[in-house]
């Protein structure tokens, strides 16, 4: 459990977020942000029955989610409430998967620095990408020859 200090416990700041907020989204998380001027730093975290009508899932969902959290609150700055709302194929997902789109969902909102294991990643599936089109290219190159033969 999160020390009650780091909780978002109270309507008024539910509110405030989701009026002042911006909105990060990723295929098994959104990401609610706003950044204040006071020393606080506050994480919330919505799992609703929409997801799973088992309290059992969604409460295996939200302790995956703040167990993701924590290891990546160090290196968050203070002044900022957040709030993570599931999306429907979280109940699939493992930890490590919440946990990566975390990590790009903070990054995108610049809370947290680029990973090297994240820029790593980045660059690798630029690369796919890139051997993906060539290939494909290649591929269809072949068929136009081999048609004109």
């Amino acid at each position: 459990m999160l020390p009650r200090q780091e909780r978002l416990r109270h309507q008024q700041d539910f509110d405030q977020l989701r009026a002042h907020g911006t909105t990060q989204h990723q295929s098994l998380l959104r990401l609610v942000v706003l950044r204040e001027d006071s020393a606080r730093r506050l994480v919330g975290f919505i799992v609703s029955k929409r997801i799973s009508k088992k309290a059992v899932d969604r409460n295996l969902i939200k302790r995956r989610l703040r167990a993701a959290y924590r290891s990546l609150s160090a290196d968050l700055p203070a002044g900022t409430l957040m709030l993570f709302v599931s999306r429907p194929d979280c109940l699939q997902a493992s930890y490590q998967d919440l946990e990566s789109q975390m990590r790009v969902l903070l990054e995108r909102a610049g809370l947290l620095a680029r990973s090297r294991k994240s820029v790593n990643q980045s660059v690798k599936t630029a690369e796919n990408r890139k051997t993906t089109v060539v290939q494909s290219s290649k591929e269809s190159g072949k068929e136009s020859g081999a048609l004109s033969c």
